[in-house]
Protein backbone atom coordinates (compact mmCIF):
# COMPACT_ATOMS: atom_id res chain seq x y z
CA UNK A 1 0.00 0.00 0.00
CA UNK A 2 2.86 2.57 0.61
CA UNK A 3 4.10 2.58 -2.73
CA UNK A 4 1.00 4.56 -3.89
CA UNK A 5 0.72 7.22 -0.96
CA UNK A 6 1.13 10.41 -2.23
CA UNK A 7 1.08 13.14 0.56
CA UNK A 8 -1.16 16.67 0.20
CA UNK A 9 0.24 19.26 2.60
CA UNK A 10 -3.28 20.95 3.68
CA UNK A 11 -2.21 24.29 4.70
CA UNK A 12 -4.79 25.88 7.11
CA UNK A 13 -5.37 27.98 10.21
CA UNK A 14 -3.21 25.52 12.95
CA UNK A 15 -0.69 25.40 10.13
CA UNK A 16 0.43 22.67 7.66
CA UNK A 17 -0.63 18.87 7.48
CA UNK A 18 0.08 16.00 5.23
CA UNK A 19 -3.07 14.55 4.40
CA UNK A 20 -2.24 11.01 2.35
CA UNK A 21 -3.98 9.83 -0.71
CA UNK A 22 -3.85 7.75 -3.22
CA UNK A 23 -5.61 5.87 -6.61
CA UNK A 24 -7.21 2.77 -6.56
CA UNK A 25 -8.22 1.77 -9.69
CA UNK A 26 -7.69 4.97 -11.08
CA UNK A 27 -9.96 6.67 -8.56
CA UNK A 28 -8.11 8.85 -6.05
CA UNK A 29 -8.99 8.42 -2.25
CA UNK A 30 -8.16 10.11 0.76
CA UNK A 31 -6.91 8.69 4.31
CA UNK A 32 -9.87 9.63 6.29
CA UNK A 33 -7.53 9.64 9.69
CA UNK A 34 -5.36 12.47 8.42
CA UNK A 35 -8.48 14.06 7.31
CA UNK A 36 -9.84 13.77 10.91
CA UNK A 37 -6.51 14.92 12.22
CA UNK A 38 -6.81 18.47 10.04
CA UNK A 39 -9.86 19.26 11.56
CA UNK A 40 -9.29 18.39 15.08
CA UNK A 41 -6.25 20.39 14.54
CA UNK A 42 -8.72 23.31 12.97
CA UNK A 43 -11.33 22.65 15.02
CA UNK A 44 -8.75 23.78 18.14
CA UNK A 45 -7.08 26.45 16.19
CA UNK A 46 -10.45 28.19 15.94
CA UNK A 47 -11.10 27.55 19.93
CA UNK A 48 -14.01 25.02 20.15
CA UNK A 49 -14.47 23.94 23.26
CA UNK A 50 -14.14 20.49 22.58
CA UNK A 51 -11.51 20.21 19.35
CA UNK A 52 -10.15 16.49 19.81
CA UNK A 53 -12.56 13.80 18.32
CA UNK A 54 -11.77 10.16 19.01
CA UNK A 55 -10.94 9.56 14.95
CA UNK A 56 -11.51 5.78 15.54
CA UNK A 57 -15.08 5.97 16.74
CA UNK A 58 -15.84 8.89 14.03
CA UNK A 59 -14.69 6.19 11.50
CA UNK A 60 -16.49 3.80 12.50
CA UNK A 61 -19.94 5.69 12.26
CA UNK A 62 -19.69 7.24 9.18
CA UNK A 63 -18.54 4.12 7.41
CA UNK A 64 -21.91 2.96 8.03
CA UNK A 65 -23.49 6.78 6.04
CA UNK A 66 -21.05 5.83 3.59
CA UNK A 67 -21.69 3.72 -0.02
CA UNK A 68 -19.48 0.74 -0.36
CA UNK A 69 -17.88 2.36 -3.10
CA UNK A 70 -17.20 5.49 -1.45
CA UNK A 71 -14.96 3.77 0.72
CA UNK A 72 -11.68 1.10 1.14
CA UNK A 73 -10.27 -0.14 4.25
CA UNK A 74 -6.59 -1.80 4.28
CA UNK A 75 -5.02 -3.56 7.28
CA UNK A 76 -3.15 -0.55 9.25
CA UNK A 77 0.85 -0.59 8.93
CA UNK A 78 1.25 0.33 12.96
CA UNK A 79 -2.43 -1.05 14.40
CA UNK A 80 -3.29 0.09 17.75
CA UNK A 81 -6.70 -1.17 19.64
CA UNK A 82 -9.39 0.44 17.79
CA UNK A 83 -7.27 1.71 14.50
CA UNK A 84 -7.10 -1.72 13.08
CA UNK A 85 -7.37 -0.78 9.57
CA UNK A 86 -6.49 2.57 7.64
CA UNK A 87 -10.29 4.12 5.27
CA UNK A 88 -9.49 5.89 2.26
CA UNK A 89 -12.58 7.36 0.92
CA UNK A 90 -13.41 8.72 -2.46
CA UNK A 91 -13.85 12.73 -3.38
CA UNK A 92 -17.90 11.60 -3.25
CA UNK A 93 -17.08 9.95 0.30
CA UNK A 94 -14.96 12.94 1.39
CA UNK A 95 -17.51 14.88 0.42
CA UNK A 96 -20.12 13.17 2.64
CA UNK A 97 -18.03 13.01 5.21
CA UNK A 98 -17.60 16.73 5.24
CA UNK A 99 -21.33 17.51 4.74
CA UNK A 100 -22.01 15.62 7.56
CA UNK A 101 -19.26 17.37 9.71
CA UNK A 102 -21.17 20.08 12.11
CA UNK A 103 -17.74 21.24 13.78
CA UNK A 104 -16.71 24.33 13.51
CA UNK A 105 -13.83 23.16 11.12
CA UNK A 106 -15.96 21.10 8.88
CA UNK A 107 -18.28 23.85 7.97
CA UNK A 108 -15.54 26.41 7.27
CA UNK A 109 -12.82 24.11 6.33
CA UNK A 110 -11.36 23.43 2.86
CA UNK A 111 -10.47 19.71 3.31
CA UNK A 112 -13.19 19.48 0.75
CA UNK A 113 -11.66 21.12 -1.90
CA UNK A 114 -8.26 19.78 -2.15
CA UNK A 115 -9.67 17.07 -4.42
CA UNK A 116 -9.43 20.18 -6.83
CA UNK A 117 -6.35 21.62 -6.39
CA UNK A 118 -4.91 17.61 -6.19
CA UNK A 119 -6.44 16.82 -9.62
CA UNK A 120 -5.49 20.70 -11.12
Amino acid sequence: MDNNLVNVCYEGTSGQTDIRTMYIDDILHFSLTDVFVVLNKENKSMGERNPTRNIPNLIKTLIIALDKDEYTQFPHSKPTSGLETETFVTQPGLNRVMGNDDSAAGKNSNVGYITMLYLH
